[in-house]
C-alpha cells in the first residue's frame, strides 16, 4: 500500500509539477515586460563571465552574492542573449522550490501536507513573480529549502551522504542573498533545539552535524575571505538601509517601529505600494491563506515546545525518499 501511495504522490507530484512550469513559462519574455534594471544589471555580469572572469562577488548595483549568476551564465551561453535566457534560472528554482515543499511537507508532517504545499507554491503569487524575474533572491529560498531538506534526512535517517549533501548546500546557500549570512544560526538553533527535546538523536548525529557545518564553512570560506578584505563592498546595500537604526541610536525609535510594523503587516493587510517587482499593495497571503499561515504557526509552536515527541513517528517515509 505504501508504493502504491507513493507512485500515486509521484503522479500528482508531477501534474503539480507541470501547472508549475507553464504558469513560470508562459510568455516569459514578454511578462513582465521587457528587463528591469536590475535584470539588465544582471545579464551584463552574467556575460562577462569567463576567459579569466571568475568573481566570487559581483561589486556593482550595491553588490550581489554569486551563484544565480553562475547559473544565468550558462543559460546565456546555451540560449544566447535573450530574455528567457536572463531568467530561465529562477524559472528552474522556482520549480524546483515546488519539489522541496512537497518533499518537506512529506517529511516534516505527511503526504497530504506535502502535495497541499507543493501545489499552493506552485500557483500563489509571489513563488511564480519570484520564478520570472531574473533575480537571485529565488536562489535563496531553493538552497535554504534544500539544505533544511538534507539536514533532516541525515538526522532521521542516519545516512553519511546526507550529511554531506547537507553541508554542500549550506556552503552554497551563502552565495545566494543577504540573509543566507545569518542562516546558519537557525540550522544551529535547530540542532539545539534536538538537544532539548530530542537529546538521543542529537547525542548521535553531533558529530556529522560539525562535519556538515565544517563543509559549509568550507565551501562558504573563499566568499568570507572576501568579506574580511572588503567589507565595505559586501555591505553596500545594508549600509543603504540602515537609517531606520540610525535613528535608533539617535533616541528615535518611530522609523524602526514603522519598519517591523510594515512588516509585520505585509503577510496579510497590505504590501509595498510600489510597483517594481510586484502589485501595489498586495499583500503576501490572502484572508484564506492567511488563516492556515497563522494556524499554521500555532501548530508548529505547539509541536516544537508543548509536547515530547516521538522521534520515530517524524521520520521520514524512505519509500518514497528521491535521494
Amino acid at each position: 500500500m505504501k508504493l502504491q501511495a507513493g507512485r500515486y504522490d509521484w503522479l500528482l507530484l508531477g501534474i503539480i509539477v507541470a501547472v508549475a512550469l507553464f504558469l513560470r513559462l508562459y510568455q516569459l519574455s514578454s511578462a513582465p515586460p521587457g528587463l528591469s534594471g536590475d535584470e539588465l544589471f544582471n545579464a551584463i555580469d552574467a556575460q562577462l563571465i569567463g576567459s579569466g572572469n571568475w568573481p566570487i562577488f559581483f561589486e556593482g548595483n550595491y553588490g550581489r552574492e554569486a551563484f544565480f549568476f553562475y547559473l544565468m551564465a550558462a543559460s546565456m551561453k546555451l540560449l544566447g542573449s535573450t530574455i528567457v535566457a536572463v531568467r530561465l534560472p529562477a524559472v528552474l528554482l522556482g520549480t524546483g522550490s515546488v519539489i522541496l515543499s512537497f518533499l518537506l511537507g512529506r517529511n516534516l508532517f505527511n503526504r497530504r501536507v506535502g502535495l497541499l504545499t507543493a501545489g499552493l507554491v506552485a500557483v500563489s503569487l509571489w513563488p511564480v513573480m519570484a520564478s520570472r524575474w531574473g533575480l537571485r533572491a529565488v536562489s535563496l529560498t531553493f538552497l535554504t529549502a534544500l539544505t533544511v531538506y538534507f539536514f533532516h534526512k541525515a538526522v532521521y535517517n542516519g545516512r553519511f551522504y546526507h550529511w554531506l549533501l547537507a553541508g554542500l548546500s549550506l556552503g552554497l546557500t551563502c552565495y545566494t542573498y543577504i540573509p543566507a549570512r545569518v542562516f546558519p544560526a537557525v540550522l544551529i538553533g535547530w540542532f539545539g533545539w534536538l538537544v532539548w527535546r530530542q537529546r538521543a538523536l542529537a547525542r548521535q548525529h553531533w558529530r556529522q552535524f560539525l562535519l556538515a557545518l565544517l563543509i559549509g564553512f568550507l565551501i562558504f570560506a573563499p566568499f568570507g575571505a572576501y568579506m574580511m578584505q572588503y567589507p565595505d563592498k559586501v555591505n553596500q546595500r545594508i549600509n543603504t538601509m540602515s537609517s531606520a537604526l540610525t535613528d535608533l541610536r539617535n533616541g528615535n525609535p518611530a522609523t524602526l517601529g514603522e519598519s517591523v510594523l510594515g512588516v509585520l503587516l505585509m503577510f496579510s493587510f497590505v504590501g509595498d505600494e510600489k510597483w517594481r517587482y510586484h502589485l501595489s499593495g498586495q499583500p503576501v497571503f490572502d484572508p484564506l491563506t492567511s488563516l492556515f499561515f497563522y494556524i499554521g504557526i500555532g501548530l508548529c509552536l505547539w509541536f516544537a515546545f508543548a509536547r515530547k515527541r516521538d522521534a520515530t513517528k517524524w521520520a521520514p517515509a524512505p519509500t518514497y525518499a528521491l535521494i
